[in-house]
């Protein structure tokens, strides 16, 4: 789909972002979800992409010392095999670079000493229990986690995204996975770490569909992240992040209640809509209903497989899971329709 991005040896684009076909002098990296470098269906009447397949691929690829198909355990080679009969988005990371595993997580381009790699094995393995405890859903396929440097200039540039069950993170320094284990940085770059791997759950096990899919995928992802901070990095930390994030609401502008959403525009800012106005939501709901009524509306959105995420779905599956009609109509109110939801939740959680 896309042209091939210039090697940053020769100099760095000016960004960089997950669609790239990206090669950066000993690796390539090419996602499948925007990436699109294999043929993908759509379907024009259910306007439905296909984007996820079992595969059976032979990568061949001279100057690497190894091979990785998402969903798949990397191998060490320049040729190799891979079959899925479980469909995944075929991203891959392919390349001259070096690799470790323990209990089934694989780390791609450690780029940090092996006491630390140890460490984030740990981290990875008790936040993935974490949420397969909660759902009552474990994960499936090889948990990778990918390092690799961006093609634009790398000391300003960096983002992760999650392609099921691979965790890709574009940076280095600030931005690179041994920032975990830096102590300013570290309760923030572990929190982002709990929102790729709850994407399992809120993008891949629930597919969102439409413009009102990204407020459930991003928004939800992001609270589940705050919940497991405060449960397993402590509540300090977990106050600490969330002041910071009510302090970022203050540049959003221009924004419509989520009973109003029907495009991007109604964000006012993507950003700021998504990461912090919908999960400082969801953590005022969580307060009202109860942790027990919260996580059984999570497993409901979870499990419901509907063929829209619109509006509607997030009321429905809300009322579902709550018998209490006053409460439902309470919260509606105050933070499904009202344009002082955001006040509303502040003043709920205490932030205000």
């Amino acid at each position: 789909m896309y042209p091939v991005v210039p090697n940053s040896a020769s100099g760095y684009m000016g960004q960089d972002w997950r669609g790239n076909v990206a090669f950066n002098g000993y690796s390539i990296r090419a996602d499948g979800l925007q990436g699109d470098w294999y043929p993908v269906l759509y379907d024009m009447d259910k306007k439905k992409k296909y984007n996820v397949y079992r595969y059976d691929v032979n990568i061949t690829c001279d100057d690497c010392s190894i091979l990785f198909v998402n969903g798949s355990k990397p191998a060490r080679a320049k040729q190799a095999d891979f079959v899925s009969a479980a469909p995944y988005e075929m991203s891959i990371f392919c390349g001259d670079f070096e690799a470790s595993e323990s209990k089934g997580i694989w780390l791609l381009n450690p780029d940090m000493k092996k006491e630390n790699q140890q460490k984030l094995f740990g981290i990875a393995n008790s936040y993935q229990e974490y949420y397969a405890k909660k759902f009552e859903i474990p994960f499936k396929g090889s948990l990778t986690f990918v390092q690799t440097t961006p093609v634009a200039d790398p000391k300003y540039w960096g983002f992760a995204f999650y392609s099921s069950p691979t965790t890709f993170n574009v940076g280095i320094g600030d931005y690179g996975l041994q920032s975990l284990f830096d102590a300013a940085r570290s309760a923030r770059n572990k929190q982002v770490m709990a929102h790729e791997l709850a994407h399992y759950y809120f993008g891949t096990l629930l597919e969102t569909k439409g413009e009102f899919g990204h407020v459930i995928d991003e928004g939800f992802a992001e609270f589940l992240s705050y919940k497991l901070t405060k449960e397993i990095e402590g509540n300090d930390n977990y106050e600490a992040l969330l002041k910071d994030k009510i302090k970022t609401l203050a540049y959003l502008r221009n924004y419509k209640p989520l009973s109003l959403i029907k495009t991007e525009n109604d964000y006012g800012n993507r950003q700021y809509y998504l990461y912090c106005y919908v999960p400082v939501l969801l953590m005022a709901i969580d307060k009202e209903v109860g942790e027990q009524v919260m996580w059984k509306w999570l497993k409901t959105m979870v499990n419901a497989h509907p063929e829209v995420t619109d509006y509607d779905f997030l009321l429905n599956t809300f009322d579902s899971v709550v018998p209490d009609k006053n409460l439902r109509e309470k919260v509606r109110t105050k933070y499904f329709t009202s344009e002082n939801a955001l006040e509303n939740a502040k003043t709920e959680i205490g932030e205000n």
